[in-house]
């Protein structure tokens, strides 16, 4: 059990490390268009069915119209909130990673220090924002990936908020004029339900890929 267990955690470890050579271009002490925020990325999109699926319950609820019509409406609204919200999202949470980054790695003489530990070939060739290669040596700390993610979350919920409503809100000023004023409260809890999901999904695979050694 022990052995398969380890088999597991070094498969997942080198599936990780796989990710970070593909999406990094200088693949050996660099990180280049944000690859471990990217990470998110995959996982928001698998959960994409059930996202919608929550979001047009919550509606259907609130509103007693037809499901279907509803999920189809909810899907091009997180489509269009997709499209616009994940770069967007990644950016500005990239930009919080940077700050906590730099305010855990200020003293490079620690930073050299763990190098040290983790018996890094070439020691001092690593920054403090190499957080791909970090990761892998076991130096980064989880807590700052992890607040990332959320932070990216938040973002993507105040942009789908924004864009879902203001869909919803011109469906129904065309099926269901009454309820149309009350389009953004609708979407501002039908993505609160969803990006709840989301935002723990995130959370559970990041602690689940992570590699073994941090």
């Amino acid at each position: 059990m022990k052995s398969f267990r380890t088999e597991v955690e070094s498969s997942y470890r080198a599936l990780f490390f796989i990710f970070v050579v593909l999406f990094t271009p200088s693949a050996a002490f660099a990180d280049a268009i944000l690859p471990s925020l990217f990470i998110v990325w995959p996982i928001a999109i698998l959960l994409f069915v059930p996202v919608v699926l929550i979001e047009a319950i919550y509606a259907q609820v609130q509103l007693r119209s037809n499901f279907w019509r509803l999920a189809g409406v909810t899907t091009v609204a997180n489509l269009l909130s997709a499209i616009v919200g994940l770069p967007l999202a990644t950016v500005l949470s990239a930009g919080f990673k940077y700050t906590l980054e730099t305010l855990r790695f200020h003293d490079t003489g620690a930073l050299r220090t763990q190098e040290a530990q983790a018996q890094l070939v070439n020691p001092g060739s690593v920054g403090p924002h190499d957080s791909s290669t970090l990761i892998w040596l076991g130096i980064y700390p989880k807590w700052i990936m992890i607040l990332s993610a959320v932070a990216m979350m938040l973002a993507c919920y105040l942009i789908s908020w924004w864009i879902e409503g203001k869909w919803l809100q011109r469906y129904l000023k065309r099926h269901n004029p009454d309820m149309a004023t009350g389009s953004m409260r609708i979407a501002m809890m039908a993505n609160l339900l969803s990006y709840g999901f989301l935002t723990l999904a995130v959370v559970v695979a990041l602690l689940f890929i992570w590699p073994a050694r941090s």
